[in-house]
């Protein structure tokens, strides 16, 4: 069974939320914080230490547990998360809230039979050893499946996958995704570049990324 990722009719919900909390970006290529007053949201990487959860976030910044919810995300070591939090004079950051991001990897398959439901891209960047992707999607009632892969012989160019399973016209939901960037062939110089291919309404978009 080919792995993917499901978007349920709850977390489509949950998301819409975060829309409206969320910033408008233009950019393609954008760093991982988004600003709405005095709310920011960033990824981060859960991360165990003692069986503690800690948040890493892309900026290399660590959030402690005794600021962090007990609540609203899963707490397995490497499940990406979106935070929102704001400065407070005189005690740090304050977390409002966590909340769990799709969060996978990249898996090799028959390019040719992935779906390719198309989807809008609103930023796409990497950030914390992952490929990071704010998108849009046409969501009415039905659970979405999305992956990223790639072919045996090109293991560096990366497609999207998006299977909308049938589902009818709707409305724009923001989704926010992760996908670890292991196994990518690196370079003589010791840097990683690959390119992804998303489909949208007007065909294939091509991202190119170099990262150390």
């Amino acid at each position: 069974m080919r792995p993917t990722l499901y978007i349920p009719s709850f977390c489509a919900f949950l998301i819409l939320l975060f829309s409206g909390i969320a910033s408008s970006c233009s950019n393609d290529q954008a760093d991982a914080g988004y600003f709405s007053g005095k709310f920011r949201l960033d990824f981060a990487t859960v991360r165990l230490q003692n069986a503690v959860p800690v948040l890493a976030l892309d900026s290399k910044d660590t959030l402690k547990a005794s600021s962090i919810p007990t609540f609203g995300f899963t707490k397995k070591d490497g499940q990406r998360v979106l935070v929102n939090h704001s400065p407070d004079e005189g005690k740090g950051i304050v977390i409002h809230s966590v909340s769990d991001i799709l969060t996978s990897r990249i898996f090799t398959a028959k390019l040719d039979t992935i779906p390719v439901d198309p989807v809008k891209v609103q930023s796409a960047w990497v950030g914390g050893g992952y490929l990071n992707l704010v998108l849009y999607m046409d969501y009415y009632s039905k659970k979405h499946k999305f992956g990223l892969y790639r072919s045996a012989q090109s293991p560096n160019a990366l497609y999207l996958s998006h299977n909308k399973e049938g589902d009818s016209e709707g409305y724009p939901v923001r989704i926010y995704m992760s996908f670890l960037l292991n196994g990518l062939q690196r370079s003589a110089n010791d840097s990683t570049s690959f390119s992804v291919n998303i489909p949208t309404s007007s065909g294939l978009k091509i991202y190119k990324f170099t990262f150390l």
